[in-house]
């Protein structure tokens, strides 16, 4: 399983949410019609694209953190 797919499957369930819970609001908020095999496939395989990512992060409501190693800058979505 790789990181991106781990990552995404704990904050679902730290939030008790379903791949299709998941999907629905995704689709509501977006605009789209993605169907949960969709949503499973690019958790899956890691196609997720960035946007995607904090969408979904937005929907679990969670923080997108970005820290650089030698300085004090932090970046937040």
């Amino acid at each position: 399983m790789g990181e991106v797919q781990r990552l995404i499957r704990v904050m679902l369930a730290a939030r008790d949410y379903t791949i299709t819970q998941l999907c629905k609001e995704y689709n509501e908020r977006m605009g789209t019609k993605l169907t949960r095999q969709g949503m499973a496939a690019k958790i899956s395989n890691e196609t997720m694209k960035v946007g995607e990512f904090f969408e979904v992060c937005k929907i679990l409501n969670f923080k997108v953190i970005v820290e650089a190693n030698d300085t004090h800058v932090r970046l937040l979505e």
